[in-house]
């Protein structure tokens, strides 16, 4: 009796073991699969996140202080040796003081490629420098006017994204020669700034579409990485 009743608790025990073992075994296989899953969507995630910046993204915030300031002074020296050749090449004009403005192309690669402030600054440095370089006080005050009218009106160009960088420069040029026209017209004469006006305008679109090839041109050949880097 005892060995008949020992044999069936091992019979038992051998019928049992393998339901749990297969209870225990679907457990961590099943754990297992879901935390993988879990992973994968993580990480998919997370570099989702990564190459879709989000619309507040600021390239030049990613930039170091030093890199930064280089970056300003390169754009800066850029600007102007524009506005020298411009000076080794003057564009013959009725108007005194209309020129192309090829350092308006580096002030609207900034806008494009590093955003507002950057540009901003930019245009700050490009006036007073280029203006104690080769012109007057009274020069500096047309160009400083010119330039914050042109670069408030590009900036807001560049940031609906509804014009190209063609485009926005000939709203650029425009509103640069409306600009000075408002200087003139509140230290000078208003009916000189009146008389001017619409060669001013047509001068600020041709030289517009002119610089703004040029913007253009510049921004395909160089990548967004070389002027920021990859995060």
């Amino acid at each position: 009796m005892a060995t008949m009743k020992f044999t069936r608790d091992i019979s038992g025990i051998g019928e049992s073991e393998p339901k749990g073992s297969r209870a225990h075994e679907n457990i961590p296989i099943a754990d297992a699969q879901n935390s993988s899953e879990a992973g994968m969507g993580a990480s998919a995630a997370k570099g989702s996140s990564i190459e879709t910046p989000s619309a507040g993204f600021s390239p030049a915030a990613t930039l170091s202080p030093g890199r930064r300031a280089a970056l300003y002074g390169v754009l800066t020296a850029a600007a102007l040796v524009c506005g020298y050749l411009e000076l080794l090449i003057p564009a013959p004009s009725i108007v005194p003081g209309v020129k192309l403005g090829l350092g308006n192309a580096v002030v609207l690669i900034a806008l494009e490629r590093l955003g507002a402030k950057p540009g901003l600054y930019l245009m700050f440095a490009k006036v007073l420098a280029s203006s104690l370089l080769f012109a007057n006080l009274q020069m500096m005050v047309f160009s400083l006017a010119g330039g914050l009218l042109s670069w408030a009106v590009m900036a807001l160009a560049v940031r609906s994204g509804a014009f190209s960088p063609i485009a926005t420069s000939v709203l650029g040029g425009i509103a640069h020669n409306a600009g000075q026209l408002l200087a003139v017209a509140a230290l000078l004469s208003t009916q000189v700034a009146l008389v001017n006006a619409p060669i001013l305008a047509i001068a600020g679109t041709l030289c517009g579409l002119a610089v703004g090839v040029v913007a253009q041109l510049v921004l395909r050949a160089i990548p967004q990485e070389a002027f920021y880097g990859q995060r």
